[in-house]
């Protein structure tokens, strides 16, 4: 069975570890950051190689809630000169934080990408950890944020599902007929693995009987067995987004 790599566990542009499965061995990933740029920068000849980049821009870079983070603005403008590649760019809005003013950011950006020509979208909406609520219950600057999510989330993990598929709509109703969307891990809502089989059909694999649904992963994750994570790291990353799920 062929493994497809995935950096879940960090952000690609900042740990390169995986560059021995992708560059040195030919096997194939999906590379998940933050700063596609960055990436790119660090790693020109990129889409020469078996990867599927998923560039994650949620619209609340350099913000309280992506403090290190780049503006989405810089990100996508950064991401316009690789629309010749874009059968191997995922627009990556994860986490969606679905009240007024974080919303509109997530939304913006799927409209921008949308306009320069990017056809491919997947989302997820924010998990409201327990530790995630403590982090910000620990800085008085987070109090707003604070009294929104709870506005948002009353207390739960997952956003209720009338306000999801409300989201939904709208960010169906922004996206052309050419566009696909994919939903992550979501409960009550169909979702489509990080490793699917359309991404084997897009390097060009044969993908044989690889097609069964990971056992080790939440249920909600539809991902493929042939998963396999690339970055071993188990902390949060320099971006610092303050509703990462590690535990500092």
């Amino acid at each position: 069975m062929i493994k497809m790599g995935i950096t879940e566990s960090g952000d690609a542009a900042l740990d390169l570890s995986w560059k021995r499965w992708v560059i040195d061995e030919g096997k194939p990933a999906i590379l998940i950051t933050k700063d596609p740029a960055l990436l790119l920068n660090k790693v020109p000849d990129l889409f020469n190689y078996p990867v599927i980049l998923h560039a994650t821009i949620t619209g609340y870079g350099g913000t309280l809630m992506e403090p290190n983070v780049k503006s989405p603005e810089y990100m996508i403008e950064s991401m316009s000169k690789y629309l010749d590649n874009k059968d191997k760019i995922v627009i990556r809005v994860d986490p969606i934080i679905p009240s007024d003013s974080f919303l509109d950011k997530s939304l913006k950006v799927i409209e921008s990408c949308a306009s320069i020509g990017f056809t491919r979208y997947r989302i997820s909406f924010m998990d409201y950890y327990y530790h995630i609520r403590d982090r910000l219950s620990m800085n008085y600057k987070y109090s707003e944020i604070s009294k929104e999510l709870y506005k948002v989330y009353s207390g739960s993990l997952h956003a209720p599902l009338d306000l999801r598929n409300s989201v939904l709509d709208k960010i169906r109703s922004i996206l052309t007929t050419e566009c696909s969307l994919e939903i992550c891990g979501e409960p009550n809502m169909t979702n489509t693995g990080c490793i699917s089989k359309y991404d084997f059909d897009i390097l060009g694999l044969d993908y044989g009987d690889r097609f069964i649904t990971n056992h080790y992963q939440r249920s909600t994750c539809k991902c493929l067995k042939c998963k396999t994570e690339l970055l071993s790291n188990k902390h949060p990353c320099s971006h610092n987004c303050i509703y990462c799920y590690w535990k500092v």
